[in-house]
């Protein structure tokens, strides 16, 4: 079981070139709790507990000069791409396997995929971590 941490807010936030700290200290929500927030549960992810709410969404858009509703559609849109890139590169992962390719040279390759298609440094540090965690399962290792 591949476990990475999924911090679309984190994605999000990078994309907009804003901080956690400074989001917090325009909407007033702590920054532990912008840290917490699991908004993977936009497009039907994982259930979780610490969900974020319209409220949220309302005061980071408040924050950010932007209608909550573009907010709301960029969340989903931004977890979509990220999910379909994922998608992509473990199918790369299996193909490179299927050549016999070592663990280490898909790795090797896929990390420069990652780094040319994604300019958020949180993006390419959760699809790289996922994607370690992927090739280490799938080669059994």
């Amino acid at each position: 079981m591949i476990k990475v941490k999924f911090d679309l807010l984190q994605m999000y936030f990078e994309d907009n070139d804003i901080t956690v700290y400074a989001i917090s200290k325009v909407t007033g929500i702590s920054a532990q709790a912008l840290n917490n927030f699991k908004a993977r549960s936009f497009t039907g992810g994982e259930r979780v507990t610490n969900r974020i709410t319209g409220l949220h969404v309302q005061k980071i858009a408040e924050a950010l000069a932007k209608n909550p509703g573009k907010v709301f559609n960029d969340l989903i849109y931004l977890e979509n791409e990220v999910m379909l890139s994922l998608e992509e590169l473990k199918e790369n992962a299996k193909n490179w396997r299927m050549n016999g390719d070592s663990p280490e040279d898909v790795t090797t390759s896929i990390y420069p995929i990652i780094e040319e298609q994604w300019e958020n440094k949180v993006i390419q540090s959760f699809l790289k971590a996922y994607m370690k965690e992927f090739i280490k399962d799938e080669w059994r290792l």
